[in-house]
């Protein structure tokens, strides 16, 4: 049975592992994480409930969490038993002062759920914001390899986002794009040829509206630029 601090930390352990490990967006190394810890039918009240608030914290930090997953998140949040988790302190489980933290917790996990934008598509990936962060930054520690050995490089490095979603390969490619155009250096046929193909009516609910406009334009000047 868990101790309050140790299923907090376990939890923020292998999220962070997740992520740095397979190199993927929060939002996959979240679901991840939590179906490992998370089963509805569990009979630890306490770890539950930690469990569900730690979700919509670190969901919170996201652009977007999938419609289902708020539902079901706010439900759990709500059905917390909290005199089951008083009985806990028996077992050292849990102390009071810990169960007025986890309190308070709860109900600022209750309005986060409800201040983040709604996500219509269902699958785990990076955001657009924060996958455009992600490439930048990475692109930073290759700045001085030669342009082909990053477009190989980068390719490699985000190969899992590439073979996900449209959105996230065309958002990868976008950057590669721009990154060659501004260093001269003309752009690969293999990457070429999927931006002269790119097609807005192929992202659907992955992207929000305006990112999807922001992606076509960036596509389009790069494509320009690269006469």
């Amino acid at each position: 049975m868990w101790k309050y601090e140790e299923c907090i930390d376990a939890f923020m352990e292998e999220f962070s592992e997740r992520k740095q490990r397979d190199n993927v967006s929060n939002s996959e190394a979240l679901v991840r994480t939590f179906g490992e810890f998370y089963s509805p039918n569990m009979e630890d009240e306490m770890a539950k409930a930690i469990i569900n608030v730690l979700y919509v914290e670190l969901a919170s930090k996201n652009s977007r969490i999938f419609i289902k997953a708020k539902e079901n998140r706010e439900k759990a949040l709500k059905s917390i038993n909290f005199e089951k988790i008083i009985s806990q302190i028996e077992m050292k489980q849990i102390t009071k002062s810990q169960i007025d933290e986890l309190i308070i917790r709860r109900d600022n996990a209750l309005e986060l759920v409800n201040t983040i934008q709604v996500d219509l598509y269902p699958d785990a990936r990076w955001y657009y914001e924060e996958l455009i962060n992600e490439v930048n930054q990475y692109l930073v520690t290759v700045e001085n390899e030669r342009p082909e050995f990053i477009v190989q490089d980068v390719l490699e490095h985000f190969d899992r986002a590439c073979n996900n979603t449209t959105s996230e390969k065309m958002t990868i490619y976008m950057l590669l794009g721009e990154k060659l155009v501004k260093e001269h250096t003309s752009i690969p046929d293999s990457i070429l040829k999927e931006l002269v193909q790119f097609n807005r009516d192929d992202i659907g609910d992955q992207l929000l509206f305006e990112e999807i406009n922001d992606l076509e334009s960036r596509i389009k000047k790069v494509l320009e630029l690269n006469g």
